[in-house]
């Protein structure tokens, strides 16, 4: 039995803790929030969770093995940073902190840590998606040629990041894991149609080595909800839509004379924040590395802040 610590019973922290108590090998014993309100509810769906407002009090505690960090993201670093030093294995939400340094810095101490370092990618493990990145591996389907993402619709504008930050997390990590690279130059636009600072759209793109190109389309602010990514490929395409049904199509040898074939590929129903929090469960038992380590974290945040870079100065970002 693995008993896990909750830091964060806001917008995502529920979430977690629904699953939780689905989990036959796993307990929510700690669940940590500055917010009263946060703290009232979540005592009255966990009532044999111990609640508190200081989440180093679920650090120390001794019936607490790992921690699932879902904070805003500007309190991810020093949760994890502390997590560490109590010697808890820990999962935390995306993206993985606000900057590279600190970032990288979590990186560096999971690599030589024996600790289960994860972070929540969640669409990383959607079903569909690892049928396209197994599909991707095939030699009869070539190499990618681009990507276009789209996330998009009226959400709620945050306070603590923008919708690049918001949203492209998931994009990225998808298009890091579709190439198996890191894109060396990005390029984004973004503007704030409503009040307040932060941009509530946001058009980037991203160039590979390979010359493969990905584009991102990402918005709080607009009329029609879509979660797209299509992957074309020299003999394939791979279009996942995750609010159609089905959600996958696979469309082979099409070209210019539109000839070729539409398949639908059987996908399992599956929820991935299930799929993740029950990868992250067995990488503690068995001891074993996460499909979505840190290292993998600071590639996605370095990304986002290449864009951000970008959108600053009107200018290319190239990445190291």
């Amino acid at each position: 039995m693995i008993r896990l610590g909750l830091v964060g019973y806001g917008y995502w922290g529920p979430n977690y803790a629904r699953i939780i108590d689905e989990i036959p090998d796993a307990a929510l014993t700690w669940c940590a929030d500055t917010s009263a309100d946060a703290r009232a509810l979540a005592h009255s769906r966990h009532p044999d969770a111990s609640i508190t407002a200081d989440y180093r009090a679920l650090l120390a505690a001794p019936d607490c093995d790992a921690v699932i960090v879902a904070t805003p993201t500007r309190r991810h670093f020093d949760v994890a940073r502390a997590a560490f030093d109590a010697g808890k294995h820990m999962l935390v939400e995306k993206p993985l902190t606000d900057s590279h340094p600190t970032a990288a810095q979590l990186a560096t101490i999971a690599d030589s840590s024996r600790l289960v370092c994860m972070v929540g990618h969640v669409f990383l493990y959607h079903p569909a998606v690892r049928y396209i990145e197994a599909a991707l591996r095939e030699p009869g389907t070539g190499r990618i040629r681009f990507i276009a993402s789209s996330r998009m619709g009226y959400s709620p504008i945050r306070e603590d990041v923008d919708a690049l930050w918001d949203l492209a997390p998931h994009d990225i990590s998808m298009i890091h894991a579709f190439t198996q690279q890191r894109p060396i130059e990005a390029f984004a636009a973004g503007h704030s149609y409503y009040p307040g600072q932060h941009a509530d759209a946001v058009f980037g793109t991203l160039r590979f080595d390979d010359g493969t190109l990905a584009s991102l389309r990402l918005s709080w602010a607009h009329p029609f909800k879509e979660r797209r990514i299509d992957v074309v490929a020299e003999n394939a395409t791979f279009a996942f839509d995750d609010l159609a049904v089905p959600k996958l199509s696979r469309y082979d040898g099409l070209e210019a004379d539109r000839s070729g074939t539409t398949t639908t590929p059987m996908i399992l129903a599956a929820e991935p924040l299930r799929a993740q929090l029950g990868h992250f469960i067995e990488c503690i038992e068995q001891k074993q590395l996460p499909r979505t380590t840190f290292r993998d974290g600071e590639a996605v945040v370095a990304t986002l802040e290449a864009l951000t870079a970008s959108m600053r100065t009107g200018a290319v970002t190239r990445l190291s």
